[in-house]
């Protein structure tokens, strides 16, 4: 409910608990920062959706863009690895470790044989216990 006298607007929360005054003084600022936060809003919303729809538009582009990225990714720190001397392709020599990232073929099988898992490599003080790990195999 909300009632108006000489000072101002009088109005009670939907409790009826707490009574909030608003003096006539201050009204049309009262009004024209309640219009602004409309305007506000309504700017925010048109903007975002306009973001969106460019977006979308551009979906396909980006999602090529991502893979490329994560391709590039992918070859530095295969780079930044071989520069450290952890990872050698087919290389007996490499002081550190020799890793080779395994084929899967057109049945889903990976066999690998003396796998390290790379990080128990990185963190451990010793050389983790080889392992031959075979996936996807039936027998």
């Amino acid at each position: 409910p909300e009632v108006t006298v000489a000072e101002g607007r009088v109005s009670f929360d939907r409790s009826g608990q707490k009574v909030y005054v608003e003096p006539h003084v201050l009204r049309p600022e009262l009004d024209a920062y309640a219009a602004s936060e409309g305007k506000v809003a309504a700017f925010v919303n048109q903007t975002c959706s306009d973001l969106m729809r460019e977006i979308r538009a551009e979906m396909h582009n980006i999602q090529k863009s991502m893979a490329v990225v994560a391709r590039l990714d992918v070859l530095l720190a295969r780079s930044r690895m071989m520069d450290e001397g952890y990872y050698s392709i087919n290389d007996a020599t490499s002081y550190k470790v020799v890793g080779q990232i395994p084929l899967i073929g057109s049945q889903g099988v990976v066999d690998v044989e003396g796998f390290m898992h790379p990080m128990l490599l990185e963190v451990g003080t010793e050389l983790p216990v080889p392992i031959d790990l075979k996936l996807g195999e039936k027998n």
